[in-house]
């Protein structure tokens, strides 16, 4: 088990390619942004590639991959994204459907609209990706959040948007598109760190198995004069 959780802290190689070009293949204009969790990409990577990964190689590479190191910029960009409904709407047909409705559903819309002209992730043709955060819209438009959700979903009913699951998590970004990976991430001192770790795990394997005392005082012994030469 010690050893799973070794290796995946420490991926190899084909791990990072593979994520590296599921992204590309995810994320193909750099406005583009991936609203996925390591387990999620993790199962996509396995029906597109066929390379069964988990959860905490994912996690890792992506890690590796936004972080900034000495000679080495980020190649991805990852930030927390805000827990909430995920919203898919049309800013078009919501200015169409603007005061047709009365109260909260109504200042819903309007809210919608507004995070419309801020939405990073908007297509040239009015649609967007929203994440609601329906206490802050609650407390902004001065209703109850129960009731927020309530009218979401009623407009949901009659059409004018799509609701998924609530979401929370990470976005990820690709900041250098087409980078060579083995040149733009210190490549070589993961994979050292991999197998130094490995290295550790596996002396403390041998401690593990000797018999009796004695036996673990002389391994104790023969560690210490093997490193020290």
């Amino acid at each position: 088990l010690q050893k799973f959780f070794t290796g995946t802290s420490n991926p190899v190689y084909s791990v990072y390619a593979s994520v590296w070009k599921y992204l590309h293949e995810m994320l193909p204009n750099t406005r583009d942004v991936l609203k996925k969790s390591a387990r999620s990409i993790a199962e996509d990577i396995k029906k597109m590639y066929g390379d069964k990964l988990a959860d905490g190689h994912v996690s890792s590479a992506l890690s590796a991959m936004a972080a900034r190191t000495e000679g080495h910029a980020p190649l991805i960009a990852r930030a927390s994204y805000a827990s909430g409904i995920s919203i898919t709407c049309d800013v078009r047909h919501l200015r169409t459907i603007r005061g047709t409705f009365r109260g909260l559903k109504n200042g819903l819309v309007d809210h919608l609209i507004e995070r419309c002209a801020t939405a990073d992730n908007m297509t040239g043709i009015g649609e967007a990706e929203l994440v609601i955060d329906t206490a802050f819209a609650a407390k902004l438009l001065g209703a109850n959040e129960l009731a927020v959700k309530a009218s979401l979903r009623g407009l949901k009913k009659q059409g004018h948007l799509g609701m998924d699951r609530p979401f929370t998590g990470k976005t990820t970004r690709i900041l250098q598109y087409n980078a060579d990976l083995y040149e733009a991430l210190p490549m070589g001192e993961l994979l050292s760190k991999g197998r130094r770790a490995f290295r550790r795990l596996d002396t403390m394997i041998g401690y593990t198995n000797c018999v009796d005392e004695q036996a673990r005082v002389e391994y104790i012994r023969r560690y210490f004069q093997d490193g020290c030469g």
